[in-house]
C-alpha cells in the first residue's frame, strides 16, 4: 500500500529551515511511493512445443508468451505397438484439469486404450466462441496439443474426441465447430453451443449430448 511514513508525522516538530523541510518531505514521499509504481511488463516467455514431465502426468507449453498446462494419462501398459485414442476432458468455469481428472476419466482409459488429457483454460475460464480468436488463443493451445501429443504418442488421427462439463461443453462444442476433420466426436455435457448468427458446420461429427432437463444453470435449448 502507499502509506505515508511515521516520519512525515514527526517531521514538522523538527526545526528545519522552510526549503529544507519541503524538500525532506518529498523525499521521504517518493521513497514512500516507489512501491506504488506500476510493475514494468513482465518479459514473455520464449514459446516451446509441448514438454510431458518425467511423470507422464502432467505438460505445459508456451504459447504468445503464455505457459498453458494440464494434467494426463497414458493407459497402463501403453508400449506404442497399438494406434491408441486421444480424449479431451474439459473442467467448467473455474475448474482446473487436475480436479476434473476426479471423475474416473482414467479408469476407463486403462480399459479401453486411450490417453486422456486434462488441460487447464487460463484464469479457469475457456474462450467457447466459435470462430473468435480472444487473447488465450485457446483454439491453438489445443491444436498445438493435438500437434505435441501425436508426435510423442502413437495416436490414430481418426480417434480424437472432446468432452466437458458445463463450460467445459460449450468449449466441446466450439473446437467441433472450429476444428473440422480433427475433432471425430464430442460428448458435451450441461453445456451448449454458443454462435452469433447461424453458424454452417464445416463438416459431419458424432454428438452425444447429455444435459439434465431441470438444469438451472445452464437450461437446455438456452442460448
Amino acid at each position: 500500500a502507499c502509506g505515508i511514513p511515521q516520519t512525515l508525522v514527526y517531521i514538522f516538530k523538527i526545526r528545519i529551515q522552510p526549503m529544507k523541510q519541503i524538500a525532506v518531505i518529498l523525499v521521504l514521499f517518493l521513497f514512500a511511493c516507489s512501491g506504488c509504481a506500476p510493475n514494468r511488463d513482465k518479459p514473455k516467455l520464449a514459446d516451446t512445443k509441448l514438454i510431458i514431465d518425467q511423470s507422464g502426468e502432467s505438460f505445459y507449453l508456451v504459447h504468445n508468451g503464455k505457459k498453458r498446462s494440464g494434467v494426463m494419462h497414458v493407459p497402463a501398459g501403453y508400449d506404442g505397438s497399438i494406434p491408441c485414442s486421444l480424449v479431451f476432458a474439459l473442467h467448467g468455469r473455474g475448474g482446473t484439469g487436475a480436479r476434473f481428472r476426479d471423475h474416473g476419466f482414467d479408469e476407463y482409459a486403462d480399459r479401453y486404450n486411450f490417453i486422456v488429457v486434462y488441460p487447464d483454460a487460463i484464469a479457469g475460464i475457456w474462450e467457447i466462441y466459435p470462430g473468435i480468436t480472444g487473447p488465450n488463443d485457446d483454439l491453438a493451445f489445443f491444436e498445438m496439443m493435438i500437434k505435441g501429443f501425436s508426435k510423442k504418442y502413437r495416436i490414430e488421427p481418426s480417434r480424437m474426441y472432446v468432452t466437458g462439463h458445463s463450460m467445459g461443453g460449450y468449449m466441446t462444442y466450439r473446437l467441433a465447430h472450429d476444428m473440422p476433420g480433427k475433432i471425430s466426436a464430442i460428448a458435451p455435457v450441461a453445456g451448449l453451443s454458443v454462435a452469433f448468427g447461424n453458424p454452417v458446420a464445416k463438416g459431419p461429427i458424432s454428438l452425444l449430448h447429455l444435459h439434465a432437463a431441470d438444469d438451472w444453470t445452464v437450461r437446455v435449448g438456452a442460448q
